[in-house]
């Protein structure tokens, strides 16, 4: 799908949080689209933390997403 480009292509550019991943690419639901992207053997890990929004508050247990070395480098 064109969200899963987009979002492989931005992930190649360094690491993506949920909230960044909605706001900067227009995608719902991003926990999908990764696991759509790891089921077509793309290398991407995660971390959850308390991240602030744009507002100033904060969200616990966020994902941000990013590609193992291997994956950084893959055309």
């Amino acid at each position: 799908s064109s969200q899963c480009r987009r979002l492989l292509e931005r992930l190649r550019a360094g690491p993506i949080n949920s909230f960044e991943i909605t706001a900067e690419l227009n995608i719902c639901r991003p926990g999908a689209r990764i696991a759509e992207l790891r089921a077509d053997g793309h290398p991407i890990q995660s971390h959850r933390a308390t991240v602030e929004d744009s507002q100033g508050f904060q969200h616990p247990n966020v994902a941000t997403y990013y590609l193992t070395d291997a994956g950084q480098t893959a055309a």
